[in-house]
């Protein structure tokens, strides 16, 4: 579904099915991903490149967002545009807390000094 690196274009809402995050390290999963989760919003905020990769596990339908489409949306819809940025957002800090939780202390430093990341 999605290249780690490639610039991203979209994001997606897992309606059905599962996927899975990987870091292009053989066998490194990074998240099982489920239905109702949003795929690919985080490089909206961090850079415009994916992470990871994601590969549907089971057979899935998404959702597609495509950014372009989002900011034409807010320029006609500034109200339904800021709601569903909102909720990108929401998702965002959500994923990054629950991946904050899950580090040892000598990996959160690591994780913090990432270039185009901030903690606070």
């Amino acid at each position: 579904l999605m290249r780690e690196g490639k610039v991203a274009t979209f994001f997606a809402l897992i309606i059905s099915g599962e996927a899975t995050a990987l870091i292009n390290h053989p066998g490194m999963e990074v998240k099982a991903i489920e239905q109702g989760e949003l795929i690919g919003h985080l490089a909206l905020f961090l850079g415009g490149k994916r992470l990871t990769d994601v590969v549907a596990t089971k057979d899935s339908i998404i959702a597609v967002f495509e950014y372009a489409k989002l900011i034409k949306m807010n320029e006609g819809s500034p109200e339904l545009g800021t709601k569903i940025i909102r909720l990108i957002s929401f998702a965002g800090a959500n994923a990054l807390k629950e991946d904050i939780a899950g580090l040892t202390e000598a990996s959160r430093f690591e994780y913090a000094e990432m270039d185009n990341i901030a903690i606070f």
